[in-house]
């Protein structure tokens, strides 16, 4: 049986749902990757799919205000796994028709799954739903004033 790898860090958030959440997530997850130095495309991707993932849930899982989502991002080193929680409504991905010509509907879903290496969803028995992504990471030639390797240790130590 293989053992699930530890995460050299986990970042868990509790979101509103409201639209300034989405710009903080994104910020927050790029400037995390920035800092471990991933390659520029891939802070891009895997901010552009927190940024939809949350979006989806500002724009869809509650009818009331006051709905809250988790946002937790775990960094390996190889990858960033991506999970964003929600108790709203749920929905199934499969029952939204792919997009069409001049058609916004399942848009942002379909760029998640073009820029991850993997997304699931899943409808939670109660309520809300579970979305997991996962993007691998690349490291180019480290510029000077960097502190961190892929692996999380400090340069230098």
């Amino acid at each position: 049986m293989a053992r699930m790898r530890k995460a050299i860090l986990t970042l868990t958030l509790n979101l509103p749902s409201d639209p300034n959440s989405v710009s903080v997530a994104r910020a927050l997850t790029a400037t995390l990757l920035e800092r471990y130095t991933v390659a520029r495309e891939d802070v891009q991707a895997a901010s552009l799919i927190v940024s939809e993932l949350a979006t989806n849930v500002v724009r869809h899982a509650y009818r009331d205000p006051g709905g809250r989502y988790r946002l937790q991002l775990s960094y390996f080193g190889e990858y960033l796994l991506i999970t964003v929680t929600d108790r709203g409504k749920g929905f199934d991905p499969k029952a939204i028709p792919p997009p069409s010509a001049g058609q916004q509907q399942r848009l942002g879903l379909s760029l998640i799954e073009e820029v991850a290496d993997w997304v699931e969803f899943k409808q939670l028995e109660k309520r809300g739903t579970w979305a997991r992504a996962r993007v691998r990471l690349r490291y180019p030639a480290s510029p000077a004033g960097q502190e961190y390797t892929k692996d999380g240790t400090q340069r230098g130590r």
